[in-house]
């Protein structure tokens, strides 16, 4: 069960000095009964009801303090381009603000994924391909089946394919760093 002290915290942290009175209000509790007041005492124990309600009012008043201190902060204009920099789907641009921002081994890392996986992406489209036959369109041969087309060379063609696999899987890997940090920049912090 929480304590009192943790009830007594969370109607500070929303209503400073008068918790009582506005949070008894906020819950549309009588002020005459004295429901807050006992349940700041330990008297009276706070139900899980009370509870719920107390967290989304903590939720709702976090939420509009946020939209405003994003406004209040010239600093959250400037994360807000950083985090558009960084959600750009070009990783040209994605590597040159990591760097920027003093990621320089993401950023290396990330532009040399992106090169990679054109490299990978460029060696299986020069595989050569000729058009399928009926036999090899109905043996449920997927490529064959939707694009009409085989790979003249398999084995190389499965090479390829290997390559650019494990190059996607980098690639993304690295996107997902990017994303992790373009979302620390919402909660004020840029995990260097």
């Amino acid at each position: 069960m929480r304590d009192t002290n943790f009830f007594r915290a969370c109607g500070e942290a929303l209503f400073g000095g008068t918790w009582q009175n506005e949070l008894a209000r906020s819950l549309g509790m009588s002020l005459q009964s004295g429901g807050i007041r006992k349940m700041a005492s330990g008297s009276l124990a706070v139900s899980p009801r009370t509870w719920t309600r107390l967290a989304m009012l903590m939720r709702q008043r976090g939420m509009a303090l946020q939209a405003l201190a994003a406004q209040a902060d010239p600093q959250d204009e400037a994360a807000a381009r950083i985090r558009e920099a960084l959600r750009d789907p070009r990783p040209e641009i994605v590597a040159s603000c990591l760097t920027g921002m003093g990621h320089y081994r993401l950023g290396t890392d990330l532009a040399f994924a992106a090169e990679h996986y054109d490299v990978a992406r460029a060696r299986l489209e020069a595989v050569p391909r000729r058009p399928a036959t009926a036999a090899e369109k109905a043996s449920g041969d997927m490529m064959a089946a939707v694009s009409g087309e085989v790979y003249v060379d398999a084995a190389a063609a499965d090479a390829a394919w290997k390559e650019l696999h494990e190059a996607t899987g980098r690639l993304n890997e690295l996107k997902q760093q990017v994303e992790d940090i373009a979302d620390s920049l919402d909660h004020g912090y840029d995990p260097l």
